[in-house]
């Protein structure tokens, strides 16, 4: 078509218009209804992106026709509206990150109207070079990215469907002329083939000597053919053509063999007979090669039930291949297992080094689950940082010792930069039909089992039994119930005081969260520190304490009460907020409290895990806005003065265990001079008895806090406990400890 013509046309149209249509009408799809191998891509397409909607469409003269779907009803539309009309104009996928944002596509009815087209995603149909037909395309209702990798796999799924179209229309054309032996003689990779009766004498063509591999020009013979197929086949093979010859039975069935030069390859025979007087004179027929057709099939079953990136079988095949264990086991009498593996702090991998080493974290564990469990069990990539083995058979009484050897092996499993990385994996094991009477139910246990791993002791492998399965839905309740408590304001804030050894005053207050519940009124938070081993939970109550502690500092600013600075405990779960420190001095700043007035504490353990990096960043991005930073529960970590160095800390808290220990005197001493040596304010946690503030004064520990002074209280009884606090008397008693 001209350019001429193009140019009075509403759309685009390529140079080759008339050309590209002449092959979509010979193609036979536009009147084609159905394909069940285009659907399954279609579905596929869909689930592999995650996009409610994908389409593969075919262009016509004057509309857009829908030859499969998934996620939407629709049949056609106008080409003017179709954004896969410019699609076809080149032989890259399109990428349309938003629609309603694009001047090509803004206007157009399928955008501001059903299906509400926002993101775009399509990859010509080139049916051969220069000639795209249409496209594979997905859809969203919202904008988004696509990434380079996807649009490979879009192309891929594209070039899929091509074959697949070719495939189809070939086969359309097999059957339509069956029994024409001259007419699919002519057909690509179609050979024919005729037995007489009468004369005992088989004819072939070309096409079946190269199908299968036999030297052209010896002489016919069914065994022959036979012989190609793969053992398990050729049984299958003798009944059709005996069915086929003796009583006229057609025959439509599709065979896999294998050449001499091992060469596997797959053929569909389809045959018919002539019946004389009752009796079968002449077979004839066609063999078709479908290697292709049938090893795309295997690549669609493999991106439906494996994990692209550890090439292990993903989560809907682990329960498929249970049911099926499971379904024996009932009638054998067998057990089964499933051990559930999860690698502790995953996320603080990603965090630490990157996404792509956690993917090759993930690659270096599912390589150590293969080599360990193939021989004797299904491996599997659940998703995420989650793997599964399922075991049966004799081999179930060794699932909890292979279970602990990996998890052990693991711990120098993992290189990063030429260096081995300390790698932790917790493993939970349920058995059919000791804990479980189904897929799901064995499911669960074995999760609940890993659970339990993880909260006793990271590392470490743990058999399910029923007690573990109560506690479990105890801890469940009790999630519920503080997820209910926050929603509902049930946490309120008590604040300790802070007392200098030096001057007898109050210099600051930590903040500590208390559980008004309604039903056992005011809890500690040992009856709730559960709510801290759930990430997204710990962040939520992180982030209540933080707004009620500012807030209480900005209304006795207001009042003028001079309470020095609070203390907030930060959790490890909300270092995981890459945001975190501009999150805290938004507060700060919405609230109008000096930075200076709040001190942030920190455990050991959380410098040292696997997000040091973002947990050193947040607290000198903190630390440099004035905000102070105190190592909490100091010696009962694995910090070293080496590491001390490393971190902006301007307060050192000594841990009550050791200050309440009279062996403890040493380390005691030990850690104010390792404070004093290094420019931190020391402070000293728990102390409740006069002969110990006597001890720290006279080693020169900065501050005490514990219940000889005071313990933790409501807010509104901080500023008359802070008027009352006579710092002369407090000083004259501290002086004579």
């Amino acid at each position: 078509m001209s350019n001429a013509k193009n140019a009075k046309c509403a759309y685009p149209m390529p140079p080759n218009e008339a050309e590209r249509q002449r092959e979509l009408c010979d193609l036979e799809l536009l009147d084609a209804g159905r394909i069940e191998q285009i659907d399954r891509i279609c579905e596929l397409a869909r689930s592999l992106f995650k996009t409610p909607i994908a389409l593969v469409t075919l262009i016509d003269r004057d509309k857009q026709s829908i030859l499969a779907s998934s996620g939407v009803n629709l049949t056609e539309t106008s080409r003017a509206d179709a954004i896969c009309n410019v699609t076809i104009l080149g032989n890259a996928p399109l990428i349309v990150r938003d629609a309603a944002s694009d001047p090509r596509f803004k206007t157009s009815v399928l955008v501001r109207g059903p299906p509400n087209i926002r993101f775009y995603a399509g990859a010509p149909l080139q049916v051969r070079a220069g000639i795209n037909i249409g496209s594979l395309c997905i859809i969203d209702r919202a904008p988004r990215d696509f990434s380079a990798e996807e649009q490979g796999r879009l192309s891929a799924l594209a070039a899929l469907t091509v074959s697949e179209i070719l495939g189809w229309r070939a086969v359309r054309k097999l059957d339509a002329s069956q029994k024409r032996l001259a007419q699919t003689a002519r057909m690509a990779k179609i050979g024919g083939f005729e037995f007489s009766r009468t004369s005992d004498k088989h004819t072939w063509d070309d096409m079946i000597y190269s199908l299968y591999g036999i030297p052209p020009g010896t002489p016919p013979a069914n065994d022959l053919i036979v012989s190609r197929y793969d053992p398990e086949m050729r049984a299958k093979s003798r009944r059709r053509i005996t069915a086929l010859t003796r009583h006229g039975v057609p025959c439509d069935v599709e065979l896999r063999g294998t050449r001499p030069n091992g060469e596997t390859f797959w053929v569909r025979v389809l045959a018919d007979a002539e019946v004389i007087d009752g009796k079968v004179s002449r077979v004839f027929g066609a063999a078709q090669d479908i290697t292709r057709r049938k090893f795309n099939e295997v690549r669609i079953q493999e991106l439906t039930s494996r994990d692209p990136l550890t090439g292990l079988p993903n989560r809907a095949s682990f329960i498929d291949t249970l049911n099926s264990y499971i379904d024996a086991a009932q009638a054998n009498g067998e057990r089964v297992a499933v051990i559930k593996f999860n690698i502790d702090h995953f996320r603080d991998v990603n965090d630490a080094f990157g996404h792509q080493t956690g993917d090759a974290l993930l690659q270096s564990v599912a390589n150590g689950l293969w080599q360990d469990f193939s021989a004797v069990g299904t491996v599997t990539h659940l998703g995420g940082d989650e793997f599964g083995v399922i075991m049966h058979g004799p081999a179930v009484d060794n699932a909890e010792r292979y279970a602990k050897a990996f998890v052990e092996q693991a711990k120098t499993l993992f290189r990063h930069d030429h260096s081995t990385l300390p790698l932790s994996v917790s493993g939970g094991i349920a058995v059919y039909p000791d804990h479980a009477e189904d897929a799901p139910g064995m499911m669960k246990s074995a999760k609940v089992a890993l659970d339990r791993a993880k909260a006793q002791r990271r590392g470490s492998v743990v058999l399910f039994d029923p007690e573990i399965a109560k506690a479990a839905e105890e801890r469940d309740a009790l999630m519920r119930k503080i997820r209910h408590g926050i929603d509902n304001n049930e946490f309120i804030m008590f604040y300790q005081p802070i007392v200098g050894l030096r001057d007898g005053k109050v210099a600051g207050l930590e903040a500590l969260m208390r559980w008004n519940d309604p039903e056992r009124g005011i809890l500690a938070p040992i009856h709730f520190a559960v709510g801290f081993e759930e990430p997204g939970l710990a962040i939520r109550l992180g982030d209540v304490a933080l707004d009620m502690a500012i807030g209480q500092m900005r209304a006795w600013l207001d009042a003028g009460v001079g309470f020095g600075n609070v203390a907030v405990n930060l959790s490890t779960a909300q270092f995981r907020l890459t945001d975190l420190a501009d999150i805290i001095l938004g507060k700060l700043g919405r609230a109008g409290v000096p930075p200076p007035q709040l001190t942030l504490e920190v455990t050991e353990n959380v410098y040292m895990g696997w997000g040091a990096d973002v947990v050193v960043a947040t607290v000198c991005k903190l630390h440099e806005a004035g905000v102070s930073i105190a190592l909490d529960d100091f010696g009962t970590g694995y910090a070293s003065l080496s590491h001390l160095r490393q971190f902006p800390i301007d307060k050192l808290k000594i841990d009550k265990s050791f200050v309440q220990a009279v062996e403890s005197v040493a380390i005691v001493d030990a850690v104010i001079n390792m404070g004093l040596s290094l420019g931190m304010q020391v402070i000293a946690e728990g102390v409740e008895k006069q002969d110990q503030v006597g001890l720290l004064r006279l080693k020169g520990c900065d501050f005490v806090q514990g219940y000889i002074f005071a313990k933790p209280m409501e807010p509104e009884r901080v500023a008359p406990f802070i008027a009352g606090f006579n710092p002369t008397a407090r000083k004259k008693a501290i002086a004579n400890a």
